[in-house]
């Protein structure tokens, strides 16, 4: 079942494998050292969303409410050269939206689709959880350098 949440973006209801969405998070850079237990309660709390080409997934100004982790499609980070907007990365299955944005508790990512997009979406409040709460993930978090950081 797939229901409206607007114009531009579904979500995929009764379509998520909690088994699925385990093996694809171990295979994510930013869950390689988290246990099966957490992974579990990442995949139960995640959504999965169908977004259209040139939906905007992010915004520079605001925060978003989730991240995304791309499972399908491509996305563009976007920057400014002299008040034009420009493609700094394209964005691929497994790359992290909306992340870098959080954990500074200052937007930095303008992201759109390119594609059509399919994304495992994660509520703030548990990436934040698993931040406060476990060592190796704040870890991975302090020792990555995120693509729209470096804008």
């Amino acid at each position: 079942m797939i229901s409206d949440n607007d114009n531009s973006s579904k979500s995929v209801k009764g379509t998520k494998d909690i088994n699925e969405l385990i093996r694809f998070l171990e295979s994510c850079t930013l869950f390689k050292n988290s246990n099966k237990e957490t992974l579990q309660h990442i995949a139960e709390a995640s959504e999965i969303i169908k977004y259209k080409i040139g939906f905007q997934l992010t915004d520079k100004n605001i925060i978003q409410s989730r991240i995304l982790i791309i499972l399908e499609g491509e996305a563009r980070l976007i920057g400014y050269s002299k008040n034009k907007k420009t493609t700094i990365a394209k964005l691929r299955q497994g790359e992290i939206i909306g992340l870098s944005s959080l954990l500074r508790c200052s937007p930095c990512e303008e992201i759109s689709a390119s594609t059509e997009i399919i994304a495992l979406s994660i509520p703030d409040k548990k990436i934040v959880e698993l931040y406060k709460n476990e060592k190796e993930f704040k870890e991975t978090c302090d020792e990555t350098l995120f693509r729209s950081e470096i804008l």
